[in-house]
C-alpha cells in the first residue's frame, strides 16, 4: 500500500507539473503571437502599435538684408535666429496647447505627438509673419507628417 500512495503521488505530481508547463507554454506563445493572432483564444488580444506619430519641419526666414540700392552700403548679413521662433500645436480647435516647441540652430524641429489633428502656428513676433501657418495637420500613428514653415521678416 505505501508503494501505491508513492506511486499514486508520483503521477499526480507529474500531471501537476504538465498542466503549469502546459500553461506557461500557453501563455508565453501567446503573448509572442498576439499581434499575428487575428482568431486569439478567449483572453488573448491584439497587440496594438504606436498610437502616436511625429511632427517635423524647417524653418527659413528671409529676407535678412533690405535690397541694395545702387550708389548705398549694402548692409551685413544677419545670420537668423531660429531658436527664438515659437511653435505651437493647438488642439484642432485652436483653443488648447497641445505642445511648444523651438527649432534648433539651424531651423529643425520635430514633436512626438498623440494621433490626432491638429493646428499648428508660430508666436509672432514684429512686424514678421508667415502665410503657411496657421495650418491644420493630421498627425497618424506611426506616422511622421512635415509642415516647413517660411517666415518673411518684412525686411525690403
Amino acid at each position: 500500500m505505501n508503494k501505491e500512495i508513492r506511486t499514486s503521488a508520483g503521477i499526480a505530481i507529474i500531471l501537476i507539473l504538465v498542466a503549469v508547463i502546459g500553461a506557461g507554454t500557453l501563455w508565453f506563445w501567446g503573448n509572442i503571437y498576439k499581434k499575428e493572432s487575428p482568431t486569439a483564444w478567449p483572453g488573448w488580444h491584439k497587440i496594438e502599435g504606436p498610437k502616436e506619430g511625429v511632427l517635423r519641419g524647417k524653418i527659413s526666414i528671409s529676407p535678412t538684408c533690405p535690397v541694395e540700392m545702387p550708389g548705398k552700403k549694402t548692409c551685413s548679413v544677419i545670420s537668423p535666429d531660429y531658436t527664438s521662433q515659437e511653435i505651437i500645436v493647438y488642439s484642432s480647435d485652436g483653443k488648447i496647447v497641445a505642445a511648444r516647441t523651438n527649432p534648433d540652430a539651424d531651423g529643425n524641429y520635430y514633436l512626438k505627438l498623440p494621433a490626432g489633428t491638429y493646428l499648428v502656428a508660430i508666436k509672432q513676433s514684429g512686424i514678421a509673419f508667415s502665410k503657411d501657418v496657421p495650418r491644420q495637420v493630421k498627425i497618424e500613428a506611426g506616422e511622421t507628417a512635415v509642415l516647413d514653415i517660411n517666415i518673411d521678416t518684412g525686411i525690403r
